[in-house]
């Protein structure tokens, strides 16, 4: 039996190789097959169309996102059936603080991205439900991704953690692994 996939979804002009990403591969390597792609962000559809190509083939996995990754993470969680692990999520843009709208370079890739009304329009096309099961990690000092909208949207459905610190980035992740271990095994201990 293949491992199942544990796919981790990075944000906005971020790559897979964060120190996020890193860290999930080194805690989950053995039970998962985990993949930290840098996925092209041109548009959102791009990132969509890479990313189910990606996991052609995978039968069980789950999603793990950090903020413009969540929102993805979510859309792909709907897709698949697949559990969630929302970190910081930008569900909304209403409640990113600032205005993501001109042209943009990947730090990681040298990708250009512009960000414009129809980038906007296709990530809207990607809006669906909260998804089940899934846990929703916020941190009350995020100060790009307001966490109340996710709470709100995710209060009632999935498992929501609220920290006092961490940050936009979450990190480090040492306060959050009980919950996701918790998370995992919760789902994934027959196949473990």
């Amino acid at each position: 039996m293949n491992k199942p996939t544990l796919l981790y979804l990075h944000g906005f002009m971020s790559s897979g190789s964060t120190l996020k990403g890193r860290a999930l591969a080194q805690r989950y390597g053995e039970q998962f097959a985990v993949c930290l792609p840098t996925y092209p962000q041109l548009t959102p559809q791009h990132s969509i169309d890479f990313l189910l190509k990606l996991l052609q083939g995978a039968e069980s996995g789950v999603l793990v996102g950090s903020s413009l990754g969540g929102f993805y993470a979510q859309y792909l969680g709907h897709v698949l059936n697949w559990p969630v692990v929302l970190i910081n999520p930008a569900l909304d843009l209403a409640c990113v603080s600032s205005d993501l709208s001109g042209c943009h370079t990947n730090p990681f890739t040298g990708e250009e991205v512009m960000v414009d009304e129809k980038w906007f329009d296709g990530l809207m096309q990607l809006q669906v439900a909260p998804v089940r099961p899934s846990l929703v990690l916020l941190c009350q000092d995020d100060s790009t991704v307001r966490p109340d909208c996710a709470l709100q949207r995710y209060r009632g459905i999935g498992e929501v953690v609220l920290l006092p610190e961490g940050g936009h980035a979450c990190w480090p992740l040492t306060p959050v692994w009980p919950c996701l271990d918790a998370f995992i095994t919760r789902h994934f201990a027959a196949e473990a």
